[in-house]
């Protein structure tokens, strides 16, 4: 059984590894192209990680993977009713 808490932290710190580790590889592309996008336009304007904005932006989708991960495992944990 896959621990919601310990997929929260690593789709915070490294975006997509949670989804890996719930043996979800759709999630781990999603996390890994929004990453390659935002890498892109840091290297057409270097001067954009100097700004302190940037780092709230940055905790947006970090936010945004860790709960959708959290909510994923929290939805497999839960035990199936038998009929």
């Amino acid at each position: 059984m896959k621990k919601p808490i310990m997929v929260a932290i690593m789709n915070f710190f490294v975006w997509g590894t949670g989804y890996l580790y719930l043996h979800r590889a759709w999630g781990f592309w999603l996390a890994f192209i929004n990453f390659n996008i935002i890498y892109v336009a840091i290297m057409v304007d270097l001067s954009i990680i100097y700004n302190p904005l940037f780092f709230v932006f940055m905790l947006i989708p970090s936010l945004a993977f860790a709960w959708h991960g959290y909510e994923m495992a929290k939805k497999e944990e839960k035990p199936r009713k038998r009929k």
